[in-house]
């Protein structure tokens, strides 16, 4: 269990901006949500087509999302079975259908 904790902790950390606990003058860089949303309102905002920056982004955003939405399918496909198989006879993760 405590495995699959770290590998959830893992995946998710760079989706997120960090934030330390204590107040600090330093930026933290922009997690994935960020990048995509600050991606999402400049195309919006704009009324020409996208330039090659922003599709060269958007294809690398695209790219990393697939990535997280792969591992975390193979965490669904992999690990949770497993944890369940360990943890026969007490309560099972369900873990839904696949992410797309």
């Amino acid at each position: 269990m405590e495995r699959l904790l770290q590998r959830l902790d893992s995946l998710l950390a760079p989706l997120t901006r960090a934030f330390p606990r204590i107040r600090s003058m330093h930026r933290y860089p922009p997690g994935l949500r960020e990048e995509v949303a600050a991606l999402a309102a400049a195309i919006d905002l704009a009324t020409a087509p996208l330039t090659e920056s922003q599709q060269a982004r958007l294809n690398e955003l695209a790219d990393a999302t697939g990535q997280v939405v792969s591992e975390m399918n193979g965490i669904l496909d992999r690990e949770v079975p497993e944890l369940n198989r360990a943890r026969s006879g007490q309560p099972r993760l369900a873990p839904g259908p696949a992410i797309r």
